[in-house]
């Protein structure tokens, strides 16, 4: 059995439509989703969603099927086969990595894709100009380690936290490193959307060298963004004060996750509180070592 789970998340939802600027018209114009880039060789569109960062595909080709971000698409593929399922079509390449089209044992159709290439860069209108190529650092597919040489940082758009953050790293971990008198770490992650770096202070959850992070978002209704961007790529990095360490995040379930949640609890008690006034089920991670 995989230790990871194969798809990483649903990147997109393709939407037939008899040409994009009808598309756009209704999507666009009388639904309210925003434009975000617009590719007229391939006659596709993608357009956001203001509480998930899976896209709305626009095209003029007949196909339904939910678009899969894997890792790697030869190797999704190939286990797909392994398991039973059969290739539909591919793999091979498009302008931002590689797709294929498979099916699973019960005829579901599966459209698998990675990102080996980059994202759609765009102009001010959302028209694409190209392909933002990722670092030689990007760990979505290569699985590698992220650390400031991997990337572009884009400071969060929470002032305290971007503040806080600045604090931290600046004093090399000995100043900014508590958050309403209980002791904080900074996550780094990669952007699940923008393949930048992002860092959060976070509260430390330790027990015996081994680190948990809560996506609690003070109890908010819905996952903070950071939880997205571990979905898509868990490669993360930890810093403790004066020392980091690169490491994978595996959302936790059942027994395990019981008692990191209570490691959780003790190590910050407004999380029992956060848990009490939201209906979504707090996620927690566990940070391992691991490729």
């Amino acid at each position: 059995m995989r230790t990871l789970p194969l798809l990483l998340k649903v990147d997109a939802v393709t939407v037939p439509v008899p040409d994009i600027d009808s598309g756009l018209h209704f999507y666009r114009d009388h639904l309210g989703h925003a434009l975000l880039w617009r590719d007229d060789a391939t006659e596709q569109a993608g357009l956001g969603l203001p509480d998930s960062d899976t896209e709305i595909v626009l095209t003029t080709a007949h196909d339904y099927a939910p678009n899969w971000l894997v890792a790697s698409v030869d190797e999704a593929a190939g286990t797909v086969i392994a398991a039973g399922g059969r290739v539909m079509a591919g793999p091979f390449d498009i302008p931002v990595g590689r797709v294929a089209v498979v099916a699973d044992p019960f005829d579901n159709v599966l459209v698998l894709l990675d990102l080996s290439k980059g994202r759609y860069a765009t102009d001010d209108t959302g028209s694409v100009t190209g392909v933002a190529v990722p670092d030689a650092g990007s760990c979505l597919n290569a699985g590698m380690s992220v650390d400031d040489e991997d990337g572009e940082y884009a400071p969060s758009p929470s002032q305290r936290s971007a503040d806080q953050v600045a604090e931290y790293e600046g004093s090399g971990g000995t100043s900014g490193t508590t958050m309403r008198g209980y002791p904080v770490i900074v996550l780094t992650s990669r952007g699940a959307r923008t393949g930048k770096l992002r860092k959060t202070p976070l509260m430390r959850v330790e027990h015996e060298g081994r680190y948990a992070v809560v996506a609690s978002l003070g109890g908010a209704p819905k996952h903070p963004v950071w939880y997205h961007n571990l979905k898509a790529d868990p490669h993360v990095q930890l810093q403790d004060g004066p020392q980091k360490w690169d490491l994978t995040a595996r959302e936790l379930s059942g027994a395990e996750k019981a008692l990191w949640w209570a490691r959780a609890v003790e190590a910050f008690p407004d999380y029992a509180g956060y848990q009490a006034k939201t209906a979504r089920e707090i996620p927690v991670f566990l940070l391992e070592p691991g490729a």
